[in-house]
């Protein structure tokens, strides 16, 4: 399974991005699961969304990504921690359960 994942490049003083952007969950999901294949991108490109299953996007702190909108508008499902409208803190059980369904469902 294929798995879009937002890290951006650059730094920002005082702010942890790897924290910020649930780099650290990601990883740790990534470990459990090395059959998936996680592909970091820091902007949207043409064709960024070709082959791609699911988007993960457990970030502590978001507007309302260009990202989400486009996966959207593609019909392509996607794991964020602000889809109710209200922040979730990531949880690696639940984001690994729900990404196991969609693997499922391919």
């Amino acid at each position: 399974m294929n798995v879009l994942v937002y890290y951006p490049n650059g730094y920002q003083k005082r702010v942890d991005i790897k924290w910020l952007y649930g780099i650290d969950t990601i990883e740790k999901i990534e470990t459990l699961h090395p059959e998936w294949n996680f592909i970091y991108v820091n902007d949207s490109h043409k064709n960024i969304y070709q082959d791609i299953d699911v988007i993960l996007r457990p970030n502590r702190h978001d507007g309302y990504p260009k990202m989400i909108a486009e996966a959207n508008f593609l019909n392509i499902p996607y794991i964020w921690s602000y889809e109710t409208g209200q922040y979730v803190e990531p949880s690696i059980n639940d984001i690994e359960r729900r990404l196991i369904e969609i693997d499922k469902l391919r």
